[in-house]
């Protein structure tokens, strides 16, 4: 559903139906866990039923306005039918791109391991408060790298290559540009930030070299977000899987170790690995795009969308 929109470069739809599920959820989560206004006291579980519902909430409304004549990808119950030639084409794209977004879950779990294993729980607790800062840069190069996927798949099915690259270049800037000034205010109010969260003097510590250190490495992961993007407009998302696979299983987690656990370094030599991580995986994307791209054929696109478009 949410490819749906971006595929038409409709982001506003799809903004205030997240909007109007996180509303859902916040008014009934007290409901459902306190049992106000004369509803059951469900604890936890009344959390889960609330975000369900929340979810159900935004899938009803989305296919009821994808459904309308007025859209260009219209949804229809009777075309849920199976076409295996349709089906090969987009797991071929859909199985790498499920990868790339699994990674990030996955390398995020092993750097808190990590983390935790060299440095004890306020190490881990350090990395998770930085991440969650750092999180905040990241969804901004999300959306620039959905709105760059879009502009980029529409112009390539024109045939008007310079356009894609125009888009491109335009995506990578904005969304480096916002990641980093997002990085520079963190730098800044970093204690104000981390003392939100805990008081505890060690964790701090290790926080804010984790800001410090990182930060300035924002706009090269929101680079290496609007790269992948990048990929999968061209049908290509093996590259966005190794571009991720690089920054967190080649890079930052075996350096990580072996500044740490080898060398015995301390955990400034940890957040050095996640940011060398960012940068060498950016730089690498960088390369690896504007090669296919001064490569391109669209030949070879229409040879492997054939199929899906005829269908």
């Amino acid at each position: 559903i949410m490819f749906a929109f971006n595929a038409q470069g409709d982001t506003f739809t799809l903004t205030k139906l997240f909007a109007l599920s996180t509303f859902v959820n916040l008014v009934l989560d007290p409901l459902l866990i306190f049992g106000w206004y004369g509803f059951p006291e469900l604890g936890i579980a009344g959390a889960a039923i609330a975000t369900v519902i929340s979810q159900l909430v935004f899938i009803t409304i989305a296919i009821y306005t994808l459904s309308r004549p007025t859209r260009n990808i219209r949804f229809r119950f009777r075309n849920l039918t199976l076409r295996l030639d349709s089906v090969k084409r987009v797991m071929a794209i859909g199985v790498p791109a499920a990868l790339t977004q699994l990674i990030n879950p996955v390398g995020t779990a092993a750097l808190t391991y990590l983390s935790g294993y060299a440095f004890n729980e306020p190490g881990a607790i350090a990395f998770s408060l930085g991440f969650r800062i750092e999180f905040f840069a990241y969804l901004p190069a999300v959306g620039f790298g959905f709105g760059a996927m879009a502009m980029i798949g529409q112009s390539i099915g024109a045939e008007n290559l310079d356009r894609a690259k125009q888009v491109l270049s335009l995506a990578l800037r904005y969304a480096s540009g916002i990641a980093l000034a997002l990085g520079v205010l963190a730098m800044f109010f970093a204690h104000h930030i981390i003392g939100i969260f805990t008081d505890d003097a060690v964790v701090t510590g290790y926080a804010l070299w984790y800001i410090r250190i990182v930060a300035l490495s924002y706009a090269f992961l929101a680079v290496m977000m609007v790269e992948a993007s990048a990929f999968q407009a061209l049908g290509k998302s093996w590259p966005g899987f190794w571009i991720l696979f690089l920054r967190f299983i080649a890079i930052a987690l075996p350096l990580g170790y072996v500044l740490t656990q080898v060398f015995g370094m301390p955990i400034q030599a940890m957040w050095g690995a996640i940011a060398a991580g960012n940068v060498t995986a950016a730089i690498v994307g960088y390369v690896w795009i504007q090669h296919k791209l001064k490569h391109f054929s669209f030949k070879e696109v229409e040879e492997t969308t054939h199929v899906a478009v005829h269908t």
